[in-house]
């Protein structure tokens, strides 16, 4: 079983895969704002 973490990290790495998808152009800025997150916080999960 995978712990609570785990599995947030691995739907916000699906999310930021799928926004990519839909939308590859975007900067890191842009792509943090649509996930809520910091810019930092993004860069840490690519």
């Amino acid at each position: 079983m995978t712990s609570r973490q785990t599995q947030i990290q691995e739907d916000t790495h699906f999310r930021i895969l799928r926004i990519l998808q839909e939308n590859p152009d975007l900067t890191q800025r842009e792509l943090a704002d649509k996930l809520g997150m910091s810019v930092g916080g993004l860069n840490y999960c690519l």
